[in-house]
């Protein structure tokens, strides 16, 4: 017969409830500032002006087309 105390049994399982418990309330504050990070991630992403990006490739594009414009002059000019 056991006495009125815990038991190293019962003292254990205790112990490594507890620790489950606490693992779980960090893994939930993680997820939630996870979740939080990923809302400001994409918020911030869509905010980026998209006219920016248009107004850069169209300025390579016109860059190569005048490049390519000047190839031909030189071809025309220097090359007969």
């Amino acid at each position: 017969m056991s006495g009125a105390g815990e038991t190293q049994l019962e003292i254990e399982r205790r112990i490594i409830s507890d620790k489950e418990a606490k693992i779980r309330r960090e893994l939930l504050t993680e997820t939630a500032s996870r979740k939080q990070l990923r809302q400001r991630r994409k918020a911030s992403h869509n905010a980026v002006p998209t006219v920016a990006l248009v107004f850069f490739s169209l300025k390579l594009f016109v860059f190569n087309v005048k490049k390519d414009w000047l190839y031909k002059c030189w071809k025309i000019c220097f090359d007969e």
